[in-house]
């Protein structure tokens, strides 16, 4: 008697392994939110002035918090690389480079002097962003730069902001509701994405 013929899904299975098996996608880890401390990133040079201590890169569950009255100075040679988030009622006073891909909060005072800030995530202003001579702003594609209330832009002499395709600046239109939402420009704005006056997005 002949012997029983094997299904080709057998055949298959055998030949193949699990190369043909349906693997279920993983789901993900859900991102706990940890806060760091200025101390852990940053040395205390008196007065409440902090200068990061060497390259750092905020990962995407953490969180920055700079109190009031409180620096945070990133070196020249120096690079701040932001991956989660950052409340600053402080100042940043960034003479490296500064790689925010996350998100900043910044109700006071931003100074990029004389290198880069490149912003690929999301920057609320409620404060001054303050690009000095010599520095240059790349707002990259996905990049959002909003300014919220009395908040302001300012793009000193011989700075230079590039507003990327794919990027967005979005400033306030004086109305009761968004306030003045300033941007001041007296050094170059090159503006290859999108830029208009309208209110930004509820922060």
């Amino acid at each position: 008697m002949a012997g029983k013929k094997r299904s080709g899904l057998v055949n298959d299975r055998r030949a193949y392994g699990c190369g043909r098996c349906y693997t279920p996608t993983p789901t993900p880890t859900p991102c706990i939110p940890v806060a760091i401390d200025i101390g852990s990133i940053a040395t205390n040079a008196g007065e409440n002035t902090y200068t990061l201590n060497g390259n750092y890169t905020i990962t995407a569950c953490q969180i920055l918090n700079i109190p009031f009255d409180t620096t945070l100075n990133v070196s020249a040679g120096q690079t701040l690389t932001n991956n989660g988030t950052i409340n600053s009622n402080g100042i940043i006073n960034s003479n490296g480079i500064f790689q925010n891909n996350g998100t900043i909060k910044n109700f006071r005072e931003f100074y990029n002097n004389s290198d880069t800030f490149s912003n690929s995530g999301t920057f609320n202003n409620i404060g001054y962003l303050i690009n000095r001579d010599g520095g240059t702003i790349n707002n990259n594609s996905g990049g959002i730069i909003n300014t919220y209330g009395s908040g302001a832009i300012y793009n000193d002499p011989g700075g230079i902001i590039n507003n990327n395709a794919g990027g967005t600046i979005n400033t306030a239109d004086g109305s009761s509701t968004c306030g003045l939402g300033l941007f001041i420009d007296s050094g170059m704005f090159i503006d290859n994405g999108t830029s208009d006056t309208t209110c930004p997005p509820i922060l």
